[in-house]
């Protein structure tokens, strides 16, 4: 059981820090062959990556959970109890929110090393090493906020809002000092604590709903921030090559928002 689990931030806190902690090894590590060795062998790296994925993946489930919803009663033939609801209308604007402040997350930490090579001049071993100081101090700060989540557990939401409005100052600071280095530092920043929102959002979700119900749910949530992943890259890269990178800050700043 989930719900009044009293260790759920930590839990999802950890499990959301793996992801930021693997992108940041890549970060690290991909460049570093592709230059050492040429993209082919950081494609092969990375292919190996995944098989060795699966495997553990495998191995992990090798004796599936014997959890199950089956209600018995003494005589009674047992019977698939039926699944309560789920609250949509209360978790939809969690969903909302999750997908704009993915736009955001992912907006940043996409261009991020487009814009501190290209635009800042830092080199390509520079601009790796950041991203991977961003996503692995970002893996740390979701299992701290993980933990913050089940310390104080009516400020979750609290939390989210504040990282919002953090990173959305960053950005638009950072946009309105355009060409100075202080942009690229503000930038970093931002796309740390653009981040820490990740394992309060997916706390405040899976308390909201039934145990029963968590598989569908989690599975609209993750759709959710998806859709926000694949669109914000695409559409801020759109706008960045048209009117600089001070609008594309700006408009990532107002999704947090």
């Amino acid at each position: 059981s989930f719900r009044g689990h009293p260790r759920l931030g930590l839990a999802f806190g950890i499990r959301q820090a793996a992801i930021p902690i693997g992108a940041g090894l890549a970060g690290l590590a991909l460049p570093f062959i592709a230059l050492q060795a040429g993209l082919s062998a950081a494609l092969i790296a990375l292919a190996a990556a995944l098989v060795a994925a699966g495997v553990a993946m495998a191995y992990a489930l090798r004796h599936p959970g014997t959890h199950h919803h089956r209600v018995r009663r003494k005589g009674v033939p047992t019977t698939t109890a039926p699944k309560p609801p789920i609250p949509w209308r209360l978790i939809a604007p969690i969903f909302g929110a999750a997908t704009l402040l993915t736009a955001t997350q992912v907006g940043i930490t996409a261009l991020l090393s487009l814009y501190l090579f290209t635009a800042r001049n830092w080199s390509y071993g520079g601009a790796a090493i950041a991203f991977t100081a961003v996503m692995l101090f970002s893996g740390v700060e979701r299992v701290l906020m993980g933990f913050a989540a089940d310390l104080w557990p009516r400020a979750r939401v609290l939390l989210i809002c504040i990282f919002g409005t953090l990173t959305a100052a960053l950005l638009l600071v950072a946009a309105v000092t355009g060409d100075q280095q202080i942009s690229a530092v503000l930038l970093i920043i931002a796309a740390t604590t653009g981040m820490g929102w990740g394992s309060l959002s997916i706390t405040v979700t899976v308390a909201a709903v039934p145990t029963a119900r968590i598989g569908q749910v989690l599975g609209v949530y993750n759709a959710s921030c998806w859709i926000g992943a694949g669109f914000s890259p695409i559409i801020i890269g759109l706008i960045v090559q048209q009117y600089g990178w001070s609008l594309g800050w700006l408009l990532l700043g107002i999704t947090a928002i």
